[in-house]
């Protein structure tokens, strides 16, 4: 699932400058801290979550949501809600989960890795 995808989860919020930059489909593992911006995409007004079950079918482990703007895909949440996005910028395809512990230890039991792994695999019949 990650050889040609890099995988990035930093203990930092997310940084414009660190999304989108690698050209090849990106999967990005964080917190917002007040705004991010990606191409058209704005994150913004986030406020934490905690762990909580999703009706899509992850368990959310240390999770953020926040209201988004623009020309996103909702993974999870809605658009005034969202805790993970699929955003196309740069000519790059990106995961966003706002959750920096959605594949840790504790999540191990949960459906976590096989929702990740048809997410990854609908991009490519993008």
């Amino acid at each position: 699932m990650t050889a040609a995808r890099p995988v990035k989860r930093v203990p930092a919020p997310l940084s414009e400058s660190g999304i989108g930059k690698s050209g090849k489909p990106e999967m990005h593992f964080g917190h917002v801290d007040g705004e991010l911006r990606i191409g058209e995409v704005r994150l913004f007004d986030c406020w934490r979550l905690g762990a909580i079950d999703t009706p899509q079918g992850p368990r959310l482990m240390d999770a953020q949501a926040c209201k988004t703007e623009g020309p996103a895909d909702i993974l999870i949440g809605t658009q005034s809600s969202a805790a993970a996005i699929r955003v196309q910028a740069n000519g790059t395809q990106m995961l966003i989960i706002l959750d920096t512990a959605f594949l840790s230890n504790a999540a191990s039991g949960t459906k976590n890795v096989e929702w990740l792994i048809r997410q990854a695999m609908s991009e490519r019949g993008k």
